[in-house]
């Protein structure tokens, strides 16, 4: 991103200005979302985080959409304690039943992800 600096001042100062509305948001959602995984999880050990979508990944975003319209620029990851062989079990099975906004996108890398529906 370095080689595009104009790209990469204008995604840090809209990360910048957009920061505590991301921030209100997580501290919303986090104790919801916290209280129903307890629930529906019971015997799982979960930790829950939050992160910042990368600068180039946000650049390949700004191709198709103007900033305003990127609403993926940040990340809640649902990391659970489970061996690998209950992982797809207890990731797509449990979570997906019973929390029907979430749909299962495969990432190229294996990893699971669960990307929030509207």
């Amino acid at each position: 991103m370095y080689l595009q600096p104009k790209i990469y001042g204008f995604i840090t100062r809209k990360l910048r200005e957009t920061k505590d509305a991301r921030d209100a948001y997580i501290a919303e959602f986090h104790p919801r979302r916290t209280e129903t995984l307890l629930r529906d999880l019971q015997d799982v050990p979960f930790e829950m985080k939050g992160r910042v979508k990368s600068v180039s990944s946000i650049s390949n975003k700004l191709k198709k959409l103007p900033f305003e319209d990127i609403y993926d620029v940040f990340a809640i990851r649902i990391i659970v304690d489970v061996p690998p062989e209950r992982e797809r079990q207890v990731c797509w099975a449990d979570l997906l039943d019973r929390h029907r906004h979430v749909s299962p996108q495969p990432r190229a890398t294996q990893g699971l992800d669960l990307h929030p529906q509207e």
